[in-house]
Order: structure tokens, then sequence, then C-alpha cells
């Protein structure tokens, strides 16, 4: 998995708008494997006090999150990607029968692109699971070994999902001559449609190592100074 502390310093320059979008995304992404492998490692460890309730709070927030990445990514990176190139579900080697059929509609209200497709089945289980524990205060054995193995195979596609952004989206991005016309200076790790736009960004500040917040801030600083 690449860091994006040193995707700023190699990679990436904030100078220009192709690279901040970039720069922006990496840091959310890692925001969210980060989380994700703290939600899991409680798990684990059996250390979360409120049970049921606890943990269905923490993997909401997660999921919250990766619905705005989602939603965000789309937004910023297809006017860039597609009409540079079209890359068909068999060049990502996808299943085109590959679907959740029960979440068709919020798929396509949503906009979203293949990864996350392939992921919200696996979002739904670990749902499903939890949803048959609502009442009961403490997670039985039984309980948390179904959670511990839908949170290491949503963790296994999230892993290819960041595959895909640092190995196809992002260097055509790089390499393109097509500009997104959304501003990337000032929006991408906000949400517009809510009232405390920042939501995202203090969840993020919860959620990644020192190293990971120093790299936010220095993005907001720069953000700040160029808007």
């Amino acid at each position: 998995m690449k860091n994006v502390s040193s995707e700023m310093n190699s990679v990436y320059s904030l100078s220009d708008k192709q690279s901040m979008i970039c720069v922006q995304a990496s840091l959310l992404y890692e925001a969210l494997t980060a989380r994700l492998e703290t939600i899991y490692d409680r798990l684990v460890d059996q250390i979360e006090p409120g049970g049921v309730r606890e943990f269905e709070n923490h993997f909401n927030n997660w999921i919250s999150v990766f619905l705005f990445f989602s939603d965000q990514t789309q937004r910023y990176f297809s006017p860039i990607v597609k009409p540079e190139q079209s890359l068909s579900l068999q060049d990502l080697n996808f299943d085109e029968g590959k679907t959740c059929i029960s979440n068709l509609d919020l798929i396509n209200e949503l906009g979203m692109d293949e990864m996350t497709v392939d992921i919200i089945p696996l979002v739904q289980d670990i749902l499903n699971v939890v949803a048959d524990e609502i009442g009961k205060t403490q997670l039985i054995p039984r309980t948390q070994r179904h959670l511990q193995r839908g949170l290491l195979r949503l963790k296994t596609e999230i892993v290819d999902y960041g595959d895909v952004l640092h190995t196809i989206t992002f260097p055509l991005i790089q390499t393109s001559s097509i500009e997104s016309d959304v501003d990337a200076r000032s929006g991408f790790l906000q949400d517009q449609d809510a009232d405390e736009k920042d939501w995202v960004i203090e969840w993020m500040r919860e959620s990644l190592s020192e190293t990971g917040i120093l790299a936010l801030e220095s993005i907001l600083d720069g953000i700040s100074r160029n808007n």
C-alpha cells in the first residue's frame, strides 16, 4: 500500500490541479484503510466496550466516509479519465455478472464505479450480521468470527481498490491533457451538501497516523493559501 507522505515528495506536485486531486484522494484512502484496520484490530482483541452498538457506530461511520470517497472520485476523476481511456471490465479483470442485484438501484443512483460495486456486497454482509445481533449488549464469539471474516474480505477488496487508483487511475490523471472543470483546490475533502462541510476532514484527523495528520494539515494549509 502506498503512503501519501512519500507521494507528496515524489510523484505528486501540489502545484498543478491534477496532482492536487490525486494527493487528496490518496490521503483519504489512507485514512479509510487505517480506520478499517483499527476496527478489525479492536474486534480481534475484543476491546469494544459497547459490544454490537459500538462496532455498528464505528463501521457505519466508515461506510459514510467510503461512500463520500467513492462519490468524490467519480465526480473529480471521470471528466479526466474517461475521455483519455475507456476501461472495460475485462481490462480490470472484473466479472460483468458480479453485482449485488439488491443494491443496483443504489449503485446507479450514486454513480459508483466498478470497484465500489464489488465492495457494496461485502459491506452489506457485515451489516446483515450486525442486524441479527441488534438488542444484544455483547458480541458473542460466533458473531465475532463472522465479522472478522467479513472484515478480512472487505480489507482485501479495499487494497485492490487502492491498487487500481494508484496503478491505473492516478497515472492517467497525471498524464492527461484534459482538466476537470471541478475546482480541485477547494472541495475534494469537503462535503458541500452537508451542514458541517468539514466532517470528513475531522474524521480523517481521528483516523490517520501522526505522519498522516501532518500531511493532511500541510494540504489544507496549501489549499487555504491558494484560495
